[in-house]
């Protein structure tokens, strides 16, 4: 029907179908950019400036919690640890933040943040060693916090029992589980050593396959026979 045809109200009606088109159309369009704009987790490479401020704040961080413990440098498990609560922590405050796939999520200046969360959690309930550093409790606290929160903005992204973890840390509530029980390998039994025959036993036994050997034999000395006989 041409607009000249279409009544006011049909012209109305037609202007609201092509705004609802066209946004309809354009939705889509930045659906398809955003999907194409997705990195896979696996080949996200940060910015090098921003690497490099992380990198600095990271080291600093460390070595004051590693001074805090009278250590020159941290247990290795203790350093992946504190990488992982000021990278979150430092990526939150700074938008370092990237929407990745294969796993989907958002990676936190290279983190995903409640992964880190779950494995903090674990790591310093059965290593609390760094809660001696003052610092690093500190640091723990907001990261934990912060975490939530990112959590609450970004629903889609956080997986829901990592974020509970978060919370009961953070009400006081966490329960450590126990490490998993490996079965223990059934005793395998030693075949014994078959015992070895004494001298007298094995001048027995020769004997007695002789006697068999030459029984009813006419042409034995009679001194052998004595011997195979026994006597």
């Amino acid at each position: 029907m041409k607009k000249s045809d279409m009544t006011p109200e049909q012209q109305e009606q037609k202007k609201k179908y092509d705004r609802e088109a066209k946004q309809r159309q354009r939705d889509r369009q930045r659906q398809e950019r955003e999907a194409l704009a997705i990195t896979n987790a696996n080949d996200y490479v940060m910015p090098e400036a921003e690497q490099r401020k992380l990198t600095q704040h990271c080291d600093q961080v460390t070595k004051t919690i590693a001074a805090d413990l009278g250590l020159a440098n941290l247990p290795e498990p203790d350093q992946y640890i504190v990488a992982a609560v000021s990278s979150v922590v430092f990526g939150l405050e700074n938008q370092i933040t990237k929407i990745v796939y294969d796993p989907y999520g958002m990676l936190v200046s290279g983190w995903f943040p409640d992964a880190a969360a779950s494995e903090a959690i674990e790591h310093v309930h059965r290593f609390p060693t760094l809660f001696s550093s003052r610092n690093f409790t500190e640091l723990y606290n907001k990261f934990l916090h912060a975490v939530v929160r990112w959590a609450t903005r970004n629903e889609q992204c956080a997986t829901p029992n990592f974020i509970q973890e978060a919370n009961e840390e953070i009400a006081g509530t966490y329960v450590l589980s126990p490490l998993p029980e490996f079965p223990k390998p059934e005793p395998t039994s030693i075949p014994e050593a078959p015992s070895v025959p004494s001298d007298a036993q094995i001048l027995e036994q020769g004997r007695l396959r002789l006697l068999n050997q030459l029984q009813g034999d006419p042409n034995i000395p009679h001194d052998a026979r004595h011997y195979l006989d026994g006597f």
